[in-house]
Parts: structure tokens; C-alpha cells; sequence
């Protein structure tokens, strides 16, 4: 069992998540691919705020996921950079 509490687990961020392309699931089938690590929870997203511009609506965000502690430098390395269509890293 697990000894924290889910409300102070620490947050990754993954930036630039194409709006088209994200869901929960999508995000966390990529974590479990690449880390070997389980979502708690399902990501959570915000928008990017729209381009002062054009004031269009953005075609990205952010994605956000609570990591238990002790797998969040792991989690964080692995997910550094990622293809968010296939999940696989373009370096290799």
C-alpha cells in the first residue's frame, strides 16, 4: 500500500499536448509504455491562453499528472520527450 497521500503527490507537467490528438487514456497508455508506471488518476489538461494576437483558440495545452513520489525523477527522465501519436521517442 501505498504511504502518501494523493493530494500532496508532486505534479508533472507535460507541455504542448496537441489538443487534437490528447485524451487521458492516450496519456496514460504512453506512461505505462515508456516508464512502467501506472496513472492513480487520469491527466488533467488546461488550455494554453490564446495568442494575444489573433486571440484564436490555442491548439495546444498542458497536460498534468500526480506522480508518486518515489517514481516522479523516473517518470519525469522517460517523459522528457515524446511522440504524443505514438508514444515512442524520436531518439530512439
Amino acid at each position: 500500500m501505498n504511504s502518501f497521500n494523493s493530494e500532496t503527490r508532486p505534479l508533472l507537467y507535460l507541455y504542448d499536448l496537441p489538443k487534437n490528438l490528447v485524451t487521458s487514456v492516450k496519456i496514460a497508455s504512453i506512461i505505462k509504455q515508456k516508464c512502467g508506471y501506472e496513472l492513480t488518476e487520469p491527466a488533467q489538461f488546461r488550455d494554453k491562453k490564446p495568442s494575444l494576437i489573433n486571440e484564436q483558440s490555442p491548439l495546444y495545452m498542458t497536460g498534468i499528472i500526480k506522480i508518486d513520489p518515489n517514481e516522479l525523477q523516473n517518470v519525469a527522465r522517460a517523459m522528457k520527450y515524446f511522440d504524443i501519436e505514438d508514444g515512442t521517442n524520436e531518439n530512439g
